[in-house]
């Protein structure tokens, strides 16, 4: 068997997942999951972890927005589902919400192409040598 054999080049992720977003779009990305991380430690990991670990400001925001909403689900005892749903977004959503914005925060952002430039300067180029035909 030759070493030398070369095999086909393989992209661990479809090109989809692989593409960089820019612009507004990443902006609007790297805000919802940087957001989302104070958020689920202040206001959703009170119906998880115990209340005796938040100061009583923030148990009292949350009591005021279960009250003037009649939010149940928030409001306390909480019910076992939903903090075992709770649970789920402690241990899986919120680390995600790191992965996510550190990765936004390390794209490099393309730059605009030195082809577009190409492309202009090939043209003026063949309008000029059209003229100088005429």
């Amino acid at each position: 068997q030759p070493a030398d054999i070369a095999l086909p080049q393989r992209q661990l992720l479809p090109e989809p997942f692989t593409m960089t977003l820019s612009g507004n779009t990443r902006l609007a990305f790297l805000i919802f999951f940087a957001s989302h991380i104070p958020i689920t430690l202040m206001v959703d990991g009170q119906a998880f972890f115990p209340r005796s670990w938040y100061p009583q400001a923030l148990i009292d925001v949350v009591d005021w927005y279960a009250a003037t909403f009649k939010d149940k689900l928030m409001s306390y005892p909480r019910e076992t589902w939903f903090t075992s749903m709770i649970s789920i977004e402690i241990f899986f959503q919120l680390p995600f919400f790191f992965v996510a914005v550190y990765t936004l925060l390390q794209q490099k952002q393309p730059q605009p192409s030195n082809q577009a430039k190409d492309d202009k300067s090939s043209d003026n180029d063949g309008k000029r040598k059209k003229r100088k035909s005429h």
